[in-house]
């Protein structure tokens, strides 16, 4: 079985290792309000598996995980096309996938993790 699955990388990380670098910008007091509403939402709605299951993933959404954070996608995205890309710090990239069930590290109705690519790599080697 496959799962469409949706991933954000902005520098080649996934745009939440690259928050900081939105806390850097001198932004506008009502995108630093959108941030922190955003940046809220996905803290206290999105699980955040243990961490020996996190190391050496990439995450994605599931389907259900982009229409239910839809919103605080939104936010996220403009601000960092507005303060990023705008200032040419970087570009953010949207990966749209399907995952295989035996590339699952782990799952739940948001959000699939899979071993990262240069994994995957040596696996199929």
């Amino acid at each position: 079985m496959q799962v469409n699955a949706t991933r954000f990388e902005f520098g080649g990380v996934g745009i939440f290792h690259a928050i900081d670098l939105l806390l850097e910008c001198d932004m506008e007091r009502n995108d630093w309000e959108y941030l922190d509403w955003a940046y809220n939402k996905f803290e206290n709605e999105l699980i955040v598996p243990d961490a020996s299951v996190v190391e050496g993933t990439r995450s994605y959404f599931t389907e259900q995980g982009l229409n239910h954070f839809s919103e605080p996608l939104v936010v996220f995205v403009s601000l960092f096309q507005k303060y990023l890309e705008e200032a040419g710090i970087g570009e953010l990239f949207v990966e749209h996938r399907n995952i295989y069930d035996d590339e699952i590290a782990y799952s739940d109705n948001f959000q699939i993790l899979i071993q990262n690519i240069d994994s995957e790599k040596e696996r199929k080697s």
